[in-house]
């Protein structure tokens, strides 16, 4: 029985003391280190300023663009300009031969000189009438006023009635001719006008100052009138002393850049280099899928440095309504 407990004894010696010494080993090396407390740091929010910068993407484009196409059907006989060309407006492109337009733009001016010669015949059928009628109409008086004395029939007079009353509807016949024939002139001066018109689309003359950027003809080449059934455009011109740069701005900072506010517009290409740029418009309206609203600004590019379709960004300073907290 002693020796049991005994064992016992040592058994628990066996298992409680190590424990001890591992517990009283941990209890040192905490109170000797103080990196393995915990360290929180404070700060206290601030006021954010009211004015922020904001730089978004955007491409360059042209202020205007504009594809040329003929408005007459022909050929190429000359051509002025290529790629790259600078071009005023007005300054004539190319022309382009029209010899069927020729022929009828002929055939129409012969058809007035014809129509004005029917007037002056309607006009002389017009005084042939009308001295047949005043002769009628002595005929008709002097067989009147014999008819009281039974000098001349009744048969007479009635005859000199219808006489007369055939060579008023004579004047009256001549008179519409002449309207006929006036309005006939005018519809062959009209045809005249819109042929004249046609033959002086044969110079492709440019819309505005610009650059050609596109080329799609050469001399000799079978052009058709309009844009309709596949035709292809003679040239494509853009106006590149402004270019105009479309962004789209958040909608937390979409109601704070105004119309007319200065931006700053750079391009990597280059590089240092801070282009003065305007608000010129925006959508007002805020896109439902990207929550953003498109703007444009206005850059002066006169001295030729930017290119239409150029990649660039837009740096806008904006002025914000209402107080704002940040954390720094």
């Amino acid at each position: 029985m002693g020796a049991g407990a005994l064992v016992l004894l040592v058994l628990l010696a066996i298992g409680i003391v190590p424990r001890v010494l591992r517990a009283r080993e941990a209890r040192d090396i905490v109170h000797a280190s103080t990196v393995l407390l915990p360290e929180v740091i404070v700060i206290h929010p601030q006021m954010a300023p009211r004015q922020t910068s904001l730089t978004l993407p955007g491409n360059l484009l042209p202020l205007y663009s504009a594809s040329i196409f003929a408005r007459t059907n022909g050929y190429v006989e000359k051509r002025f300009v290529d790629i790259g060309s600078h071009v005023k407006a007005g300054q004539t492109l190319a022309i382009i031969s029209t010899p069927e337009i020729d022929q009828q733009l002929n055939q129409a001016h012969a058809q007035v000189l014809q129509a004005a010669a029917a007037i002056e015949q309607a006009k002389a059928s017009l005084q042939q009438a009308q001295a047949n009628l005043d002769l009628a109409q002595v005929t008709r008086a002097r067989y009147v006023h014999l008819s009281g004395t039974r000098a001349v029939t009744q048969q007479s007079v009635d005859d000199a009635n219808q006489t007369f009353n055939a060579r008023a509807a004579d004047v009256a016949a001549a008179k519409a001719s002449i309207l006929v024939a006036q309005a006939n002139l005018k519809s062959q001066q009209a045809n005249v006008q819109r042929l004249t018109q046609l033959k002086s689309f044969e110079h492709v003359v440019a819309p505005f100052d610009g650059v050609i950027t596109a080329r799609n003809v050469e001399q000799g080449d079978l052009v058709n009138n309009g844009s309709d059934n596949g035709s292809q455009s003679l040239f494509s011109i853009a106006q590149s002393k402004v270019l105009r740069v479309q962004v789209e701005v958040p909608q937390s900072a979409a109601l704070d850049i105004k119309t007319g506010q200065q931006a700053t517009v750079t391009v990597t290409e280059r590089p240092g280099r801070k282009y003065v740029a305007t608000v010129t418009r925006n959508a007002d309206s805020v896109d439902l899928a990207a929550r953003t609203m498109l703007t444009e600004v206005q850059v002066d590019n006169h001295d030729g440095s930017l290119v239409p379709g150029m990649y660039g960004q837009v740096t806008f300073m904006v002025t914000h309504g209402n107080a704002e907290f940040m954390i720094p």
